[in-house]
């Protein structure tokens, strides 16, 4: 359901005999807009997309629209156009819920359909209402997809067979609890220490028992389902398109629950006594061709899995997977051939992804990052940002000097790894999608 709006007019009431084309008052467009801007955003919306949108609906009925996004809220002005132009400005509130790219999707196509259609103010209403009311994807779809897609990751950074079991029950329990804390309203960072807390765990005593021979990436993996993938890459976004604030707000939502994270894991480590020194890191890849494909093919498993998540409809869930194993296949053989570091083949990987995500939308008219976003997931540095974690806890125990000067570095060179892949992709990805609409139009093509 929509969460009430917070909405308040700035400017002298405007009287309800000043209509548009369509014949729909600029207070009654206002409030409709009002409400569409506040879903997207606190939905997931990339803020270019989202003023696009409200831009090309406010057209459709003669009128202009400017937008302003803060953190926490926007203001609009909508203006008739005229010389002796009527405006009327509101401030909404953006109310921060779970992702959802098929309402995203939905909404989109509905700022095409009041453009290509003309729609009446009514049908539009109900459109969009109708794609609100729409229900999410079955919890256990989701809470399976998860696991697979964190058991998938494990073999990605290189675990055994062993360590990806060990890491499916981790994520299918931690992932479930996290589901009940959400439903009773328990706070969301709570919700992230305790199921960090929980993965890691179970994965740190099988690890003690012997269970697997790669205890380290068993222990790593476990946590990634939690890790804010999509906000972390809607900031960068942000940050490329001209939305700074935003960029802002988005990278610290995404930081706190990383730290939320990195204090379950933290105390899982302290009660167990997991030990991370002197540990096999993981299984090392040959770079054979068979490598190459089973890489492509664990890679689309966690895309699609992860992708489920975000409520996408299954369509987005198949494209993402598809781009997600050429490109991080393509990923793979450019590090095992030497030919790129990690932060130069993520940014030809992403390309890659974020070029085919742009023909698919022009050819079956979806937004291309709702292809794009799901298709990055596999490649988000999950295990840098995990190392990086993971040196902050030693270099903070340690007393000696030597080692707390080694500690430094691995800080220093995971956290910049993470920084410059996550840059890569983010301009990788979005290079092609600022292009489009540079090529000539088909049908509205930047759908």
């Amino acid at each position: 359901m929509v969460p009430p709006m917070n909405m308040h007019t700035l400017s002298s009431d405007v009287p309800d005999s000043s209509t548009p084309k369509g014949g729909v008052s600029i207070r009654e467009l206002s409030t409709f807009l009002v409400e569409y801007c506040s879903v997207q955003l606190g939905v997931g919306g990339q803020t270019q997309r989202v003023a696009r949108t409200a831009e090309r609906i406010a057209a459709s009925y003669g009128c202009t629209l400017q937008l302003a996004v803060l953190p926490r809220h926007f203001i609009m002005n909508v203006s008739d156009g005229e010389k002796n132009s009527t405006w009327k400005a509101s401030v909404g509130t953006i109310h921060n819920g779970p992702l959802n790219f098929r309402l995203l999707a939905e909404l989109n196509n509905l700022s095409w359909k009041a453009h290509d259609h003309l729609l009446t103010f009514a049908e539009l209403r109900d459109q969009f209402h109708a794609a609100v009311a729409v229900p999410r994807i079955k919890p256990w779809v989701v809470l399976f997809g998860a696991s697979c897609a964190n058991a998938a990751f494990c073999r990605l950074f290189g675990g055994d067979p062993a360590a990806m079991l060990i890491v499916f029950a981790a994520t299918l329990v931690a992932f479930r609890l996290r589901q009940f804390m959400d439903v009773r309203g328990i706070g969301h960072h709570c919700s992230f220490i305790t199921a960090a807390f929980v993965a890691s765990s179970i994965a740190a005593f099988c690890g003690l028992a012997g269970m697997t021979g790669t205890p380290r990436i068993a222990l790593g993996s476990s946590v990634l389902f939690l890790i804010p993938g999509v906000p972390m890459i809607n900031a960068m976004l942000d940050i490329l398109t001209g939305y700074p604030l935003m960029a802002f707000a988005r990278s610290v939502r995404a930081g706190l629950l990383v730290i939320c994270i990195a204090l379950g894991l933290a105390l899982a480590l302290f009660i167990s006594g997991f030990d991370m020194h002197s540990i096999p890191t993981g299984t090392p890849a040959l770079g054979s061709w068979v490598d190459m494909l089973s890489d492509g093919v664990f890679a689309a498993v966690a895309s699609m899995g992860f992708a489920v998540i975000s409520n996408p409809s299954w369509r987005i869930v198949c494209g993402a997977g598809a781009l997600a194993a050429l490109g991080h296949s393509t990923r793979f053989y450019l590090l095992h051939q030497s030919m790129f570091g990690i932060a130069s083949a993520t940014f030809v990987a992403a390309l890659i992804i974020g070029t085919l995500s742009v023909v698919v939308a022009r050819r079956i008219h979806i937004a291309g990052e709702f292809f794009s976003f799901l298709a990055l997931l596999p490649m988000i540095p999950g295990m840098y940002a995990y190392d990086t974690v993971l040196s902050i806890m030693r270099f903070m125990e340690t007393a000696d000097l030597d080692m707390a000067d080694l500690y430094l570095t691995a800080i220093v060179k995971n956290g910049m790894t993470v920084l410059f892949v996550m840059c890569a992709m983010a301009i990788g990805s979005t290079v092609p999608l600022l292009l489009q609409r540079y090529l000539p139009a088909r049908e509205h093509s930047d759908r």
